[in-house]
């Protein structure tokens, strides 16, 4: 202390002597007045300052250096904290002795600062000049807030974009947009207020969209529900200071879903089906009007109530089919003998033709032809016989091979307009006459050799 207390004054109440006395001492102190140039009281009368780290380990090296000097101290106190880097900053300012209030400039907005305030005389000639436990009073403390900035928690409207996208057959509207970079404290959340602008009496309706949300779903917000029509929306943030300022209104349209390719397509799939119907109906109609029933077809192509040609002694088993096997399909022509019908070979489902007689007087060249064409088995350029059904041993029915593309004839009308190669001619020519080298030295005579019968 300076100077002491006169023993007259002991008797005073210690309190109020101990506050005057020190006041006086400090105010009339010979050293302060003699070095008042050397304190250069009148030049900076905001007081010198400048941030320094503190005890705390999360303390850095903060910036605003120009402005801020350092006044070292033991006792340094967070009294900032920096929401961008989350770090506690402590900073001390020497006010001058001669006031009674200090402005601390360049805090941040809507920030809690811890003020710790303590008195010092100045330093003696032998006291060090960080010793400060011996010339400076207890610490007073106070916690306060700064104000808030209106403008600090405005989105910018320039980085607001919107598209509307198809999802599930509904249109929804994709808000995009960028966060205040130096808000009132941290954000909260978002407030996304929109109505419809074609309606005279249009409700707002605000949708309320946190903070981490925003940040999860990629800074965008999916607006859900809209029906066609004229819509405005705007933005706003919410901080710890409350609701900011709305950003400038964005309009946006949601057009009708338009169902042409989609009606289009279920009347043309409707349309296929309803085809499909009636040509499997028809088909299968045709079908049973044109497929005959073997057993009366059996019945009815040969009489054999007054004649029996007995079948060849030496008929294989393997060349006899059951009449259960033989589907008729439908008639494909009339011959010499009788009928040819193209059917169906079961259980193979082998697609075949099926000869019958309609004259008992044609049984016996039924057999005939049988004879020469199981002879013929396996040759090439012939119809292959596959076997024949017979009903108490009278062969009725032959089943051959179904030349699918017709005879010759029919084939070559149908291509006059675009006849084959010649090439393809000779070698149709080809082998008709390998079939017939066959039959030759075989010692068969065709006797109905034409383009009908290839």
């Amino acid at each position: 202390r300076l100077g002491g207390l006169p023993m007259d004054h002991q008797e005073e109440d210690s309190s109020i002597t101990c506050k005057k006395y020190f006041y006086k001492s400090i105010y009339e102190s010979s050293l302060i007045k003699n070095n008042f140039q050397k304190l250069n009281l009148g030049k900076n009368l905001t007081g010198k300052n400048k941030f320094h780290g503190g005890n705390s380990s999360s303390q850095r090296k903060i910036h605003d250096k120009d402005n801020l000097k350092v006044f070292h101290g033991k006792d340094s106190v967070s009294t900032k904290q920096n929401h961008k880097q989350k770090k506690y900053l402590t900073f001390e300012e020497k006010a001058l002795n001669y006031s009674n209030g200090h402005v601390i400039k360049n805090l941040s907005h809507f920030t809690k600062y811890t003020i710790m305030v303590r008195v010092c005389r100045e330093k003696l000639m032998k006291e060090e000049e960080n010793d400060y436990e011996l010339r400076c009073s207890h610490h007073e403390m106070i916690t306060v807030r700064t104000l808030k900035k209106d403008e600090a928690d405005i989105i910018d409207s320039k980085s607001v974009t919107h598209e509307i996208i198809e999802e599930d057959d509904n249109k929804v509207l994709v808000i995009t947009w960028e966060e205040p970079l130096d808000p009132n404290g941290v954000i909260v959340a978002f407030l996304i207020e929109h109505r419809r602008s074609d309606l005279e009496n249009g409700k707002a309706i605000t949708e309320c969209l946190t903070h981490l949300a925003y940040i999860t779903s990629g800074k965008r917000y999916n607006l859900r529900g809209l029906n066609p029509g004229k819509y405005t929306y705007r933005l706003r943030t919410v901080s710890l200071a409350g609701p900011g300022i709305f950003t400038d209104p964005f309009d946006f349209e949601i057009e009708p879903i338009s169902h042409f390719f989609y009606y289009t397509f279920l009347l043309v799939t409707l349309i296929v089906v309803l085809a499909l119907v009636g040509s499997g109906v028809y088909y299968i109609q045709m079908t049973r009007q044109s497929r005959l029933d073997l057993d009366q077809l059996l019945a009815s192509a040969v009489d054999t109530t007054e004649h029996t040609i007995p079948p060849p002694a030496d008929i294989e088993n393997s060349w006899k089919i059951d009449r259960e096997n033989i589907e008729i399909v439908r008639e494909l022509g009339q011959g010499s003998f009788g009928k040819v019908y193209e059917g169906i070979l079961n259980p193979l489902k082998v697609p075949c033709a099926i000869k019958t007689v309609t004259d008992v007087s044609h049984t016996s060249a039924l057999w005939n032809e049988f004879t020469v064409m199981r002879r013929a088995a396996g040759v090439p350029h012939i119809v292959q016989l596959l076997g024949i059904v017979s009903r108490d041993g009278t062969p009725v029915v032959m089943v051959m091979e179904l030349l699918s593309l017709g005879d010759l004839k029919s084939f070559l009308r149908s291509t006059r307009a675009e006849p084959p190669p010649e090439l393809t001619v000779l070698r149709m020519a080809a082998q008709i006459a390998d079939a017939m080298v066959f039959m030759e030295t075989n010692r068969f005579v065709h006797r109905d050799l034409a383009a009908r019968n290839c």
